[in-house]
């Protein structure tokens, strides 16, 4: 159950990397302030989906545990 549980979180982060990708492939060249906001707001965006599946993983172990 766990590895499936972590399967998951890694499904939803490389989604979020694969968008990030093409948002930066987007960006015209040269336009350095435009990639680096593109790859903050992307990486946060990574870490508020392995957060949330963290969360909603402990939310449904607890649950069952009780």
């Amino acid at each position: 159950m766990e590895m499936n549980q972590r399967a998951k979180e890694y499904q939803a982060a490389e989604k979020e990397w694969l968008k990030l990708i093409e948002a930066v492939k987007g960006i015209e060249e040269g336009d350095l302030k435009a990639v680096e906001e593109t790859i903050y707001q992307g990486i946060f965006q990574i870490g508020r989906k392995l957060m949330e599946e963290r969360l909603n993983t402990g939310k449904k172990s607890g649950a069952s545990s009780s």
